[in-house]
């Protein structure tokens, strides 16, 4: 590295010289000093180990005089990481970089390693030098690989513990879902089945008791109360295993072509003669035919317990109004009261069996009718909404597909 200079100068330089050699000998990275041109003009002990403990003996001098550029041009085709290294240094040479550091891997035959080039350039003797020191990393690649290999056993152990957190926490949800249902369902068999079962008792007591000072008028009548109690509780049971076949065995449909305003109208002229002194019950259509498939008495069965609802929530003089109506594709089927109304924050509860709302709970009813509305509408592919204010009435809309 030594250019021409006085006797006095030389020495001083020498010794710099040996001074440079014996700190850049000390340090483990494999070191090598270039010139302007890219050529080796210097390298470190460290250097000369790795070419020796590798087979690089035949290698003059170690490699000085080469131009390392040239070694790393020749290596790109078979190498992207010498390509790189080439870039790098030609950077830090035209000063684009003022340092350069790239990771590669250098495997042997026998082992696997990794190696940090680091490029960087410094002043000799009022000439550009650039040093390229190659550090052996891989200890710490080692570790760094392992380290990686245990983070992604933890991700995976925390991944599989949060899903047996959230499988847990789901069952806990569903298990407090059934036992609020079942408590649901305790509460609603012990106000329903109350009265009729009292009822039933009180009949039969008297036909028992007083059958030979009664009249037949009057024993007729006990019979009637028996036989309507009974068909109360066995419609209620009908309901319980109408929306449990549903959820877990499926229902038998039998879909025809109906004109659903006809079949409307027929629903509706029924409870007019019914409640004709005690609501007002109309019916209203804006189109004259809306032909549907669908199961007669399945849906009958979801259009009667809102219209029931709608009666039995809306006090007597009120008004209770089904409409039907064709509107982009579905069929529309509407029932709308002037009744109690529906407290906003219960309203998404509304299709839970056995739910009722608070300002329903003096007025007869098992919970199970809304829920198999909502069954019998989807079967039929179509959807249900309710809109309701408290104390100003409530909307119940069903869409169901047009028959073409």
């Amino acid at each position: 590295m030594l250019v021409s200079s006085s006797p006095p100068e030389r020495a001083i330089y020498q010794q710099a010289e040996r001074f440079v050699q014996s700190a850049l000998d000390a340090l483990s990275a494999h070191v090598a000093v270039l010139d302007e041109q890219g050529t080796i003009i210097g390298v470190n002990h460290a250097w000369r180990a790795f070419a020796d403990a590798n087979g690089y003996e035949p290698m003059q001098g170690y490699g000085v005089g080469t131009n390392y550029l040239d070694v790393c041009d020749k290596a790109a085709s078979a190498a992207a990481d010498a390509l790189l290294m080439a870039e790098g240094i030609r950077d830090i040479m035209n000063g684009t970089l003022s340092v350069f550091e790239m990771e590669y891997p250098c495997h042997s035959p026998t082992e696997q390693r990794w190696f940090v080039v680091r490029v960087s350039r410094f002043q000799w003797q009022g000439q550009q030098r650039f040093i390229v020191a190659h550090q052996n990393v891989t200890e710490l690649k080692a570790l760094q690989i392992e380290l990686a290999q245990w983070q992604r056993r933890v991700n995976t152990i925390l991944e599989e513990a949060r899903a047996q957190q959230d499988a847990l926490q789901a069952a806990l949800a569903h298990e407090r879902d059934l036992r609020e249902l079942k408590n649901r369902f305790l509460s609603m068999l012990s106000h329903e089945l109350k009265t009729p079962l009292t009822s039933i008792s009180l009949s039969s007591d008297m036909l028992k008791k007083y059958r030979h000072v009664s009249s037949e008028e009057e024993q007729a009548q006990a019979l009637d109360n028996i036989q309507a109690q009974v068909a109360y509780l066995a419609e209620m049971v009908s309901d319980v295993m109408t929306l449990s076949k549903g959820e877990h065995e499926g229902i038998a449909l039998h879909f025809e072509t109906v004109d659903l305003v006809t079949y409307c109208r027929d629903i509706v002229e029924e409870f007019q003669f019914t409640y004709n002194k005690t609501h007002r019950v109309q019916f209203t259509s804006n189109v004259r035919q809306l032909r549907a498939s669908i199961d007669r008495k399945l849906l009958r069965r979801a259009i009667t317990n809102l219209l029931a609802n709608a009666v039995k929530y809306t006090p007597e003089g009120g008004t209770v109004t089904l409409r039907t109506k064709k509107q982009r594709g579905w069929a529309v089927v509407q029932v709308a009261d002037t009744g109690i109304g529906i407290p906003a924050d219960e309203q998404a509860r509304l299709f839970e069996p056995f739910h009722r709302a608070r300002n329903a709970q003096d007025i007869g009813g098992t919970g199970l009718g809304l829920p198999i509305t909502k069954q019998a509408v989807e079967l039929h592919g179509g959807h249900i909404m309710c809109k309701s204010a408290q104390g100003e009435g409530t909307t119940f809309t069903l869409r169901l597909p047009l028959r073409d």
